[in-house]
């Protein structure tokens, strides 16, 4: 698994956002905040889509909520995205007064199933395309962990791990798909931060999370040290505890961009606020 394909405008990559929209993500503006960094980093990566002033289809842009049902957010290539982003500069990325309201349970196995529906039938019209496929990226962003009405604790987790597994056996010649779960919380402050730990953490529900999570390659490794990131052989790609905004929007990009738009050193250049 090579991961050494970028995203071009004859072969562009897909990148998923699965986004948490439980009840609990109303709290503490946590959905604002994650809604404000999709925004910051959407726009970031558009502008390597330019060329001479044209935009280049470099990419597929997929937004997915969930709770106890998947919701369709956004969907489409760089022309969808800049008239998204032309059309709502005075609004949230996500409308969080509508499909985007936080409510309900966390059905996590739903939004993985959901990314695994939306990759194979990608990979399916890019094959009848006769064009190659970057290995496609998911970035899971969420306050809790699996939980489902019917199941308890375990169950729920145990459901969303083997969902999780089965996204990332997908694979395409450049590699599996890359899956990162990045775990928010609520005010600064709270709770232990964790950053693509390389060892499964002591306690059951962020040893799902390192279980869930794509483990990098040596490649993502020195790419996540010159971007000032704590990762070491065997990292996985998942933070936990995440609460201040700049940091999350540091993380987020540098998921977005692992395998495409970024400097040919790896380094990530944008700005999150």
């Amino acid at each position: 698994m090579a991961y050494e394909l970028p995203w071009g405008s004859t072969h562009p990559g897909l990148l998923i956002y699965l986004v948490d929209l439980s009840g609990s993500m109303g709290w503490d503006d946590k959905i604002r905040r994650v809604s404000n960094t999709i925004w910051n980093v959407v726009d970031c990566l558009t502008a390597p889509c330019q060329d001479n002033g044209v935009y280049k289809n470099r990419y597929r842009l997929e937004v997915i909520g969930y709770n106890q049902y998947t919701y369709n957010l956004f969907s489409g290539g760089i022309d969808e995205i800049n008239k998204w982003l032309d059309a709502h500069q005075d609004e949230q990325f996500i409308n969080i007064e509508k499909e985007g309201k936080p409510q309900g349970l966390t059905h996590m196995a739903m939004a993985f199933d959901k990314a695994s529906e939306i990759i194979k039938n990608w990979i399916s019209s890019q094959n009848a395309k006769g064009q190659h496929v970057p290995a496609p990226i998911v970035i899971n962003i969420t306050d809790g962990y699996p939980e489902e009405k019917s199941l308890n604790e375990q169950d729920s987790r145990n459901k969303a791990l083997e969902a999780a597994n089965k996204l990332k056996s997908i694979s395409v010649p450049d590699g599996n798909v890359l899956l990162f779960n990045i775990h928010i919380d609520g005010k600064p402050g709270e709770g232990v931060e964790l950053q693509f730990p390389a060892s499964k953490p002591s306690d059951a529900k962020r040893s799902f999370l390192f279980d869930a999570s794509s483990e990098m390659t040596p490649v993502f490794v020195s790419r996540a040290q010159r971007n000032n990131l704590p990762a070491i052989t065997g990292s996985r790609f998942m933070v936990s505890n995440i609460s201040d905004m700049r940091t999350l929007g540091r993380l987020v990009v540098f998921g977005s961009s692992v395998s495409g738009l970024t400097k040919s050193d790896g380094r990530v250049e944008v700005s999150i606020d």
